[in-house]
């Protein structure tokens, strides 16, 4: 009985760890905003996404970050308030979507956000802006079990 609980948790923890993958490390006490894209790779014509969380207060951000070779738009924010055992937390993600025209690896780089009453400089990301060839298929978020089957 005991291995196969392990066996299970073994394979459920082995499952996801491509998930976890792509979840942004959050940010620590001492860094109270964290970046990530929720892939490093987008075709030409799809959109990428971009997102950044603050944790603890509000921040400025802008509406465009300027990139070579990349369009980033600013395209809307959550924020959630968790009250645990009396600690209260406040984080909010801001997103971005980015697109690229041409094939190649391109670099948003890092910029500055009030935070408060900080200024925060976040870290550049490496996006690889390929083009696809006939046997790679496209993911459509509306087809979630054929993609792009009609």
């Amino acid at each position: 009985m005991r291995s196969l609980l392990a066996l299970t948790l073994l394979f459920g923890y082995a499952a996801a760890l491509p998930l976890a993958a792509q979840i942004p490390a959050p940010a620590t006490a001492d860094d109270p905003v964290a970046v990530n894209v929720l892939s490093d790779r987008v075709a030409i014509g799809e959109m990428g996404q971009l997102f950044i969380k603050v944790r603890k207060v509000d921040a400025t951000m802008p509406e465009r970050i300027e990139t070579a070779g990349l369009e980033v738009v600013f395209s809307g924010q959550q924020s959630s308030i968790n009250i645990i055992n009396g600690v209260q937390t406040v984080e909010t993600t801001y997103f971005y979507r980015f697109s690229g025209d041409e094939p190649g690896t391109f670099t948003i780089p890092e910029f500055e956000i009030r935070v408060g009453e900080r200024v925060v400089k976040t870290r550049p990301i490496v996006i690889t802006v390929f083009e696809r060839d006939g046997t790679e298929v496209a993911l459509d978020a509306t087809n979630p079990i054929s993609p792009n089957s009609n």
